[in-house]
């Protein structure tokens, strides 16, 4: 994920999309970064930053939310 928004968002809002992933990935216990929920938890998390959102811990819980719905 780091290499592909890197260059939309300063790099501690980047530190910021990754701890989020990184903490739904874990919570769902998902292991393979390269998998469907993976990339959907990505996308999604990018996808609120870019509306403004920048919490890891509200990046994280938005998503959450969102993959179980």
């Amino acid at each position: 994920m780091r290499t592909s928004v890197y260059g939309h968002f300063e790099p501690r809002v980047v530190d910021a999309l990754c701890e989020a992933l990184g903490g739904v990935l874990k919570t769902l216990g998902v292991s393979d970064e390269a998998s469907d929920v993976s990339d959907r938890a990505a996308t999604k998390i990018v996808e609120l930053a870019k509306a403004g959102m920048r919490d890891p811990e509200k990046l994280k819980a938005e998503t959450l939310k969102w993959l179980r719905h």
